[in-house]
């Protein structure tokens, strides 16, 4: 991942040069299904009376926007060089509208300041940190420029984003500079002219982090599609069948299998080598696919987390995060959350508090909506253990309504190594209604930027 980061810095510096550079402009139904303890955990009978479909093809296709069928050939990559969108040519439609762009102020400029760089002096950089839609603020970005005085000297001058995804660095030497940004698993830089004693504003195109920041690896489910949040934000992604029987492409890239083909030299690749996150979607595969494969799934998992990878596991996909880090959670997950009433049926919706200080500024609230459909989903009973986080919690009517986590997310090798994110919520649920989006679908996107 660094290796593309400063391979990246170095196809940069071939265009450095003097001149005059262009600014942005824009800148309480239960669940019909059985369930039977496994010790503190349940397992699924399979019960014909399930309100969860047993058959896969009944998953809502995230494309269906674009008039085409998900692909077959779940491990074929979606093509990185497409301008827009993987493998399409028409317009997925508006994305989230969330108002009035941010202006950044714009400062008066010194009574000396006639832009340029001839003699050398100061001026700032502005903008927001976004995703490839150039519509959502991706918060808390450390955002820098490493460059050298108007005397010559070395200097770094940085800052985090805001909330809002809002920054400002002054002091910045006039001329081309390079604006770094990193979070996570997210690294992305580029090019500004800054003139003297002026504002540079930097807020869409190649000031927002590209469609490719992220190499994303996806494991299909029949419950549930992160993706369709993927396609909002219009991040590239590949797709990994997890719901055929036996080894599916899921289940080679969760146990290591050789890549296809090496994306760098220097030793064995494995697949999920060639990714920085890994997203696996609630499925009833899911107990099988770690009942067969899980001695082999779980070590390289951890592996991948050790290396700076991340992996977000919703509802179905629990099994992953106990077997695998079975000291992150002192209790057990249970299928046993009340969901709606019967396929069709109107969401359950539940209130949780905001525990994450940093997602209840960028949501600007302290309350959330979740809205729980199929069921039963999963309920995490029990107390987090040392290093993880709970960044939402409401009441379980399965437990009397006590209060429990509904997101928690640990770093089980530090915070210079990768996250593990857990939700009992399934995000297809969480909809954009009206031109609104909604809290879920929110702290979805909050959840991708976590990575």
């Amino acid at each position: 991942m660094q290796t593309r980061f400063w391979l990246l810095l170095g196809v940069f510096s071939l265009v450095l040069g003097c001149g005059g550079g262009k600014t942005d402009s824009d800148a309480t139904g239960g669940g019909g299904r059985d369930v039977k303890p496994i010790g503190d955990l349940t397992y699924d009978t399979g019960d014909e009376t399930s309100d969860r479909p047993s058959d896969a093809t009944d998953q809502k296709d995230p494309w269906a926007d674009w008039n085409v069928d998900v692909p077959k050939d779940q491990g074929q990559t979606l093509d990185p060089s497409q301008d827009d969108k993987p493998s399409q040519d028409d317009d997925p439609g508006p994305v989230w509208d969330p108002g009035e762009a941010w202006t950044p102020e714009q400062k008066e400029p010194d009574d000396d300041a006639v832009g340029g760089c001839d003699p050398c002096g100061y001026g700032s950089i502005a903008g927001m940190t976004c995703a490839p839609n150039a519509t959502a603020a991706i918060p808390y970005v450390k955002v820098w420029v490493d460059t050298v005085d108007c005397e010559g000297n070395p200097v770094v001058i940085s800052t985090y984003s805001d909330a809002g995804g809002n920054y400002r660095l002054d002091n910045v030497p006039c001329g081309t500079q390079t604006i770094l940004m990193k979070k996570g698993s997210f690294e992305h830089a580029f090019i500004r002219w800054v003139d003297k004693g002026m504002t540079t504003i930097a807020t869409s195109g190649d000031a927002c982090m590209p469609k490719t920041a992220l190499r994303i690896a996806i494991v299909t489910g029949d419950w549930d599609q992160i993706q369709a949040i993927l396609v909002q934000l219009r991040f590239h992604f590949k797709l990994f069948d997890g719901q055929s029987e036996g080894e599916n492409e899921g289940v080679k890239l969760l146990t290591g299998k050789e890549a296809r083909t090496q994306t760098s030299g220097g030793g064995t690749f494995k697949l999920l080598d060639d990714f920085d996150v890994v997203f696996i979607n609630c499925s009833p595969s899911n107990d099988r696919m770690m009942t067969e494969f899980g001695n082999a799934i779980s070590p390289v998992l951890r592996q991948f987390v050790e290396q700076s990878g991340s992996v977000y596991a919703s509802d179905y996909a629990s099994i992953y995060i106990y077997r695998t880090w079975p000291s992150a959670w002192n209790g057990s997950f249970p299928q046993d959350f009340p969901g709606s009433s019967g396929l069709g049926g109107s969401g359950r919706q539940v209130p949780a508090n905001i525990v994450d200080a940093d997602l209840a500024a960028y949501m600007k609230k302290s309350t959330a909506i979740i809205e729980y459909r199929l069921g039963p989903l999963t309920s995490i009973v029990g107390t987090p253990g040392a290093g993880t986080n709970i960044h939402l919690e409401g009441p379980n009517s399965a437990y009397g309504n006590a209060v429990q986590p509904f997101m928690i997310s640990f770093q089980p090798n530090g915070i210079d190594a990768g996250r593990v994110i857990y939700t009992n919520f399934h995000n297809e649920e969480q909809v954009i209604s009206g031109g609104d989006l909604s809290d879920m679908a929110e702290v979805l996107q909050y959840i991708v930027f976590l990575m």
